[in-house]
């Protein structure tokens, strides 16, 4: 790499014309997840918490973006979470140093925590985090379902313990209105509290979960499965849609009182049974490595398990 080459490097803030050259980076920086679009990156951009620093940058060579950074808040998370990607014909040439340098200038002088998610697959992003005084605070690992040879009625008993019981299935999209909405708002972030992290998990305001669980590229509230107990909702399950169809199951809890008697296997289920009268081939899903629970229920449902994650930290 010649001083010639990294001087041509040039840094500067994205705009929405950028969008779709920032989303092919981003596809071709991480093979083993589903495609980016253009849609994904500017909804990216405009969930960060205007209360914390949020700095976008890309790295350009030529007429060429090579690498995209982007560090902000984001709902229930402490910290700024960093996305860092260079293209894979670019690593090794400074431009990820670059990039992060910048970032950290940038953010100013606000003593917030930086985390990061590096696919274990990864080993130059994982070199990098070390390099940059990373430390790995937390790992998950991702799994699959092929929905095509999914049968649900396998697991049918679940639900009809959960109905002689009294309780319901419908979608979110069935049965929608502003009052059901706050509740499963409500919902959720009690179901969030329970999420293992080595973090505390912080609670999204009502507009916050709206723009991320409603308003997002990917929501489909017609694939939010909630199980009611009269009209109150006290589980959920739902499946997300990425711009190449692909599923992921977004989150899956059952309030404490209503544990113990499969109605977490029954809700995911309704959520899987959606998912593929809809079409989707597959859906994935993350799990914490320490969720015994649910991952004895994916187990159950016949999940493979893919590649892990690792979350950095950096003081």
């Amino acid at each position: 790499m010649t001083g010639g080459r990294v001087a041509a490097l040039q840094l500067r803030t994205p705009v929405a014309t950028d969008h779709e050259a920032i989303a092919r980076l981003l596809t071709r920086s991480n093979p083993l997840e589903p495609p980016v679009s253009a849609e994904e990156v500017a909804w990216s951009y405009g969930r960060a918490d205007p209360a914390r620093p949020k700095v976008r940058l890309v790295a350009e060579r030529g007429q060429s973006i090579v690498g995209s950074g982007f560090l902000r808040g984001i709902p229930m998370h402490a910290g700024l979470l960093l996305n860092l990607e260079v293209d894979p014909l670019h690593r090794g040439q400074g431009v990820g140093t670059r990039l992060f340098a910048a970032m950290l200038r940038a953010k100013g002088s606000a003593g917030l925590p930086i985390w990061t998610v590096v696919s274990e697959a990864d080993a130059a992003s994982l070199s990098f985090a070390a390099h940059h005084a990373f430390r790995q605070r937390d790992r998950v690992f991702e799994s699959v379902l092929d929905l095509c040879g999914f049968d649900p009625t396998l697991h049918a008993d679940a639900r009809a313990s959960a109905v002689e019981r009294g309780i319901r299935f419908a979608s979110l999209a069935a049965e929608d209105s502003p009052t059901l909405r706050r509740r499963v708002h409500a919902l959720s972030m009690a179901l969030s509290a329970d999420v293992p992290s080595v973090e505390e998990i912080g609670s999204a305001t009502y507009a916050e979960w709206v723009a991320g669980w409603l308003e997002s590229p990917y929501a489909r509230p017609d694939l939010l499965a909630i199980a009611f107990d009269g009209d109150a909702p006290v589980a959920l399950s739902y499946v997300t849609v990425g711009p190449d169809g692909t599923g992921f199951n977004h989150m899956t809890g059952v309030l404490p009182g209503y544990r113990g008697r499969q109605l977490g296997l029954a809700v995911k289920v309704e959520a899987l049974r959606l998912a593929k009268e809809t079409g989707i081939p597959e859906v994935r899903t993350n799990n914490h490595v320490g969720n015994e629970p649910m991952l004895a229920i994916n187990s159950r449902l016949g999940y493979r398990r893919l590649v892990g994650y690792v979350e950095f930290v950096r003081d």
